[in-house]
């Protein structure tokens, strides 16, 4: 995906933050599946700021990448509609 980058600005809760994977403090395993593991993490620099957080490996692997692309296009899509029971997304980031 062609916004996918190292880092990412974000409205969290009215406040506009910039991000990138370096400051997610993972604090604990929440699950996983097939295709990555979420995490609780805190974001360094902003105490207020706890998030899950999903990674998944995107590497060409066949198979998989489609899943994986469409695993991420889907979270985007259902996460931005602001349903009250379903998670919010704020953005993708590469860890480089």
């Amino acid at each position: 995906l062609p916004d996918v980058k190292d880092t990412a600005t974000i409205d969290f809760n009215g406040e506009i933050l910039e991000i990138n994977v370096q400051m997610l403090q993972e604090l604990d395993k929440l699950g996983e599946g097939c295709f990555g593991t979420v995490s609780l993490a805190d974001v360094k620099d902003h105490p207020q700021v706890r998030m899950a957080i999903k990674k998944m490996a995107l590497q060409n692997t066949g198979e998989n990448q489609y899943t994986a692309m469409t695993d991420l296009k889907t979270i985007r899509a259902v996460g931005s509609e602001g349903y009250p029971y379903i998670i919010k997304f704020y953005a993708a980031l590469i860890d480089t």
